[in-house]
């Protein structure tokens, strides 16, 4: 299993999200963020007090797959976020050692009792149990 994180241009995600939709994956991750990608152009380009220099807008995007979606993913990344000739943003590919669900009835380690609350104090939301990878077509 791989996580893929793309720092692009905030104005290309839309695009890169509905290209990722329409392939089939879903449990996409995206953070605005403010980075020093080159700009479009001067008007995108603003002095950051923070950072102490000049940033621009930018979309940091996370996905998990599985190995054999690594390329399909990427591709889709690099091909919808790019702007001009020159680089775009990144793409950065990690390995997942370990994924753990959140939440009570699931498999792994259990809470001490003493530590655990009755599931009536919790409260009632959808429950997810489809698990960590996204799958194409649903």
């Amino acid at each position: 299993m791989k996580l893929v994180k793309a720092f692009i241009h905030h104005l290309r995600a839309p695009e890169v999200i509905q290209a990722l939709s329409a392939a089939g994956f879903r449990r996409i991750s995206l953070l605005e963020s403010k980075g020093t990608l080159r700009a479009i152009s001067d008007a995108e380009v603003d002095f950051s007090l923070e950072a102490g220099g000049l940033l621009i807008a930018e979309a940091q995007l996370e996905l998990v797959c599985d190995d054999p979606e690594v390329e399909a993913v990427t591709a889709i990344i690099r091909t919808h976020a790019r702007i001009g000739p020159r680089i775009s943003g990144w793409v950065y590919v990690s390995t997942v050692d370990q994924v753990l669900p959140v939440g009570e009835g699931m498999d792994g380690p259990k809470l001490p009792t003493e530590l655990r609350r009755p599931l009536a104090d919790h409260p009632a939301d959808e429950d997810d149990r489809s698990g960590p990878t996204p799958r194409r077509g649903g």
